[in-house]
């Protein structure tokens, strides 16, 4: 069974960090990535850990790196810079 946990701790550095995570049935704990990498989407929750996790599946995609960009008042939109490993172009 899985049950979202949220910790906020402070780092070495002095800024405060929120994992998330959750606790299996024989209490071992999971964590998940943090709580800043949340994308908000049309009301739908996006982790970019899990949107670089399915863009780098991609036969062609050697590296991503995804980021949130503020586009409303609390929605977010996903962006995403991709290297890719063969030659492509983009159509205009």
């Amino acid at each position: 069974m899985r049950t979202s946990k949220v910790r906020q701790s402070r780092s070495t550095a002095g800024f405060r960090v929120t994992e998330l995570g959750w606790l299996d049935n024989e209490g071992r704990l999971y964590i998940s990535g943090r709580k800043g990498s949340i994308i908000n989407v049309a009301r739908q929750k996006a982790l970019a850990s899990e949107v670089d996790e399915v863009l780098c599946r991609h036969p062609a995609v050697k590296q991503a790196v995804i980021q949130r960009q503020h586009v409303s008042c609390g929605e977010d939109a996903v962006c995403a810079q991709v290297v890719v490993t063969v030659k492509c172009s983009v159509p205009e």
